[in-house]
């Protein structure tokens, strides 16, 4: 007789062996497979992460705050591990102020839900071989970027990255959906910053008011990309060249947004 696995009990299964517990001191670290439930607001000194993920795990901020003491140095959240080894996830909702960096890591995946990182340094500094998620989150008005992003593959929906002193979204990213990038500084509101065939897709947006390359230019691109139902003021093709660590962005061709 065939056996078939029930879909409910397969997800009691898997809740009953991730091992959840609560979180109130800074510098915890939830291990793959561990569920960590935030339970204070924290104020962190520059430890090299407040809280500390790894590939597997998760994180629920329940609403609370995690604070640094200085815009220039410490993390909030860090996530690490192997690729094979899934995702750091955060969820919100939740607010990450007052570090070098809200969030940062590498190697492992990365998911984050609801949350907000305002305050920072930046919001978002994060090196992944696969794939980053940010669904409703908010990171804007940070000192240098709102989020940054090398390697890998970024999804961005319902995303907000407003006034951030040097750019709004740095990264590369393959979709992105009612994101609002209105106000950064030099590199833009959305920069996409790897070399593809395929164009990105960039829809219901509103990418404006921003100064990439002290010109005005709202979106810069390294790739193709489609614009569908976005609001977009000034946009630029271009080439990123590096001579002696001094880094040169050249105007390739301008993009079909409302102003060009």
């Amino acid at each position: 007789m065939e056996r078939r696995s029930l879909p409910g009990l397969v997800l009691v299964l898997a809740a009953a062996r991730a091992a959840a517990f609560d979180l109130t001191t800074c510098g915890g670290a939830v291990q793959a497979g561990e569920i960590a439930d935030l339970r204070a607001d924290l104020v962190c000194p520059p430890l090299a992460a407040a809280v500390a993920l790894t590939a597997g795990s998760t994180l629920n901020l329940n609403g609370h705050t995690i604070s640094g003491t200085s815009t220039t140095s410490g993390t909030g959240i860090q996530c690490g591990g192997r690729r094979s080894d899934g995702f750091c996830v955060v969820h919100g909702p939740g607010l990450i102020t007052n570090f070098g960096v809200a969030v940062v890591g590498g190697g492992a995946s990365l998911r984050l839900e609801a949350l907000t990182a305002r305050g920072n340094g930046s919001g978002l500094a994060h090196k992944a071989p696969r794939l980053i998620e940010l669904v409703d989150v908010d990171m804007s008005d940070n000192a240098e970027y709102g989020i940054t992003a090398r390697g890998g593959r970024m999804r961005l929906a319902n995303v907000t990255a407003n006034h951030n002193g040097i750019g709004g979204v740095l990264a590369p990213v393959v979709k992105m959906a009612h994101v609002t990038a209105i106000g950064n500084g030099r590199d833009g509101g959305v920069f996409l910053t790897f070399k593809s065939h395929r164009a990105t897709r960039i829809i219901d947006s509103t990418i404006t008011g921003n100064d990439g390359l002290g010109q005005g230019f709202d979106l810069l691109t390294t790739r193709p990309v489609r614009l569908m139902n976005t609001t977009c003021a000034r946009g630029a093709r271009v080439r990123t060249t590096s001579d002696g660590g001094v880094e040169t962005t050249t105007i390739v061709h301008r993009l079909g947004c409302a102003e060009d």
